[in-house]
C-alpha cells in the first residue's frame, strides 16, 4: 500500500468518527508495516474500537478497571507493551522533584519497550543495580522506578516476565492516591502509544 492511499484512509478516519473506518485505516497501516501486529493486538485487547474492528472484531477487550488489569491485558498481547504500561503508571506517580536515579530507570526501562535489544535491556539492568538506599532514597516512586527497570531487564534478558509484573504493581498500588483513575489514565496512554 503506497503514501498516498494511507494518506487518502487517514483523511477518510479523521472525516468519519465510524470505529469501522479507523480500523481499516490501522489494518492498513500494518499492512504497510507502519504499525506492529502486536501494538494493535495491544490496542484491542485493551478495548480500543477502532483497534477491536482493525482486528476483526473478534477479540473481547478486557476489563481495564485497575492498573493490574490493564497491565494483564497487555502483557496478554505484547509483554514490552506491559513494561510501558508499568512505566505510564510510575511517571503518573513521580514526585514534583523526582530523583535522577529514578528517572535514569524509567527512561531506561522506556527505551527498551521502544527498542527491546539487548543494548536497551542492559541499560535497564545496570540502572536497576544503582544503590539508591544508601542515598537515602525511598517510597513508592523509588521502588516502582526500580521494579519497573528491573521488569524491563528481566524480559529483555529473554525471561518470562510477566510473574515479575506482580512485583512492579505492588509499588504503583500503594502509591496510588486513585487506583481507578490511575488505570484509567494508563489505559489511554497506553492504547496512545500503541497505535502512534
Amino acid at each position: 500500500m503506497g503514501d498516498a492511499e494511507l494518506r487518502r484512509r487517514e483523511r477518510l478516519a479523521t472525516s468519519d468518527p465510524d470505529p469501522a473506518t479507523a480500523g481499516r485505516l490501522l489494518a492498513a497501516r500494518v499492512r504497510a508495516g507502519r504499525l506492529a501486529p502486536e501494538r494493535l493486538a495491544v490496542a484491542a485487547a485493551l478495548g480500543d474500537p477502532a483497534a477491536l474492528a482493525a482486528a476483526g472484531g473478534e477479540e473481547r477487550a478486557a476489563d481495564a478497571e485497575v492498573l493490574d488489569e490493564v497491565v494483564a491485558a497487555a502483557a496478554s498481547a505484547h509483554l514490552p507493551s506491559a513494561v510501558r504500561a508499568l512505566v505510564l503508571a510510575a511517571q503518573r506517580l513521580a514526585p514534583d522533584d523526582p530523583d535522577p536515579i529514578s528517572q535514569g530507570r524509567l527512561e531506561a526501562a522506556r527505551a527498551w519497550t521502544d527498542c527491546p535489544c539487548p543494548r536497551h535491556a542492559e541499560e535497564a539492568r545496570r540502572l536497576s543495580s544503582v544503590p539508591e538506599f544508601a542515598l537515602g532514597l525511598r517510597g513508592s516512586w523509588v521502588e516502582a522506578a526500580l521494579r519497573v527497570a528491573e521488569a524491563a531487564s528481566l524480559a529483555g534478558a529473554g525471561h518470562d516476565a510477566r510473574d515479575y509484573l506482580g512485583v512492579a504493581l505492588r509499588p504503583l498500588r500503594e502509591g496510588a492516591r486513585d487506583p481507578a483513575r490511575l488505570a484509567a489514565a494508563v489505559r489511554v496512554d497506553l492504547i496512545t502509544w500503541a497505535l502512534a
